[in-house]
């Protein structure tokens, strides 16, 4: 299974967990229009699509001592009764309350979403499917954000995805290092690298098309040209200067790159930006010249 299809396989798990309940329409409002149960609100998971999955650490603490379990049995609709036990099993990290759900397919990930919510690998022990049990790790891992949990996974790829988003996650480059696959590893360090802005980590990617990368969006992010110098790609190295030279609007920059018709493009790109007509007289091509002269002159007179 690649990094994408996990990533969807966790977060569908996820979503048939905790999205149920994050509707203000459905389970809650169920609950609260219990005949003899008074309104309020109720804490609720969450969840962040981005990659890091996370849930509400206090919703034992913050739930209402008058909004109990037994108010389930009351609501009529069954998929939204389900959705109430499976709500109160995370929140009050109980998994015996798992047992009350219908849906076989909610009955299976309740537990998994305990897990996480205890942050409780031992629970996925007693998980006999083996996808769902390497679900289980790669999400109590992702929770407790420690990667020394997802070796506990036997399926490789997966392994491996989980040690690539509790990398995300912390920020820690050597759970990168855990991967097996090299690819893999430069690219969990790349995305670090670029999180953190850190020129350090590019440095540590073994290959060189994926480092220059690396430097080239570490420069652009800070809006540092000079370290657009260490790209050892030409064209890639002209192109991040290319790209800071028009975010800071500075036509000097342009002047820093080799290539004709790249250098002519910058001074265009800024030149149209600023609106100002003497910065294609920098373009050493004559048509892009005029062309940047006429287009600048019909904006202006566009405006006015």
């Amino acid at each position: 299974m690649d990094r994408k299809n996990f990533l969807i396989l966790l977060l569908l798990s996820v979503v048939l967990i905790s999205g149920c309940v994050a509707d203000n329409n459905s389970v809650e409002s169920k609950i609260i229009d219990t005949p003899g149960l008074p309104s309020g609100d109720i804490a609720e998971a969450d969840t962040d699509t981005s990659g890091d999955v996370t849930a509400d650490e206090s919703s034992e603490d913050t739930i209402p001592d008058t909004k109990e379990v037994n108010s389930c049995e009351n609501v009529a609709d069954a998929d939204e009764r389900d959705d109430c036990y499976y709500y109160f099993a995370e929140a009050k990290k109980d998994f015996s309350l798992c047992e009350n759900i219908k849906d076989t397919g909610k009955k299976e990930l309740c537990p998994i979403h305990v897990a996480g919510a205890k942050k409780d690998m031992s629970a996925c022990e007693n998980i006999t499917d083996a996808g769902k049990k390497d679900l289980c790790y790669a999400y109590v891992a992702l929770r407790k954000e420690d990667a020394s949990i997802c070796r506990h996974i036997d399926y490789i790829e997966e392994r491996n995805n989980c040690y690539y988003y509790v990398a995300q996650a912390t920020e820690d480059v050597s759970s990168c290092k855990n991967i097996t696959d090299s690819k893999e590893i430069d690219n969990c360090l790349y995305s670090i690298a670029k999180s953190k802005e850190d020129l350090s980590v590019c440095k540590t990617i073994s290959n060189g098309e994926k480092k220059d990368r690396c430097y080239s969006s570490v420069a652009q992010l800070k809006e540092d040209v000079l370290i657009c110098e260490t790209v050892t790609d030409t064209t890639k190295r002209e192109d991040c200067q290319y790209s800071i030279a028009k975010a800071k609007e500075d036509q000097t920059i342009c002047e820093t790159i080799i290539n004709g018709e790249r250098k002519d493009r910058c001074y265009l790109s800024i030149a149209k930006i600023k609106e100002d007509i003497l910065i294609c007289e920098n373009i050493e091509n004559v048509n892009k010249r005029e062309e940047c002269q006429y287009s600048i002159a019909y904006s202006i007179a566009e405006e006015n």
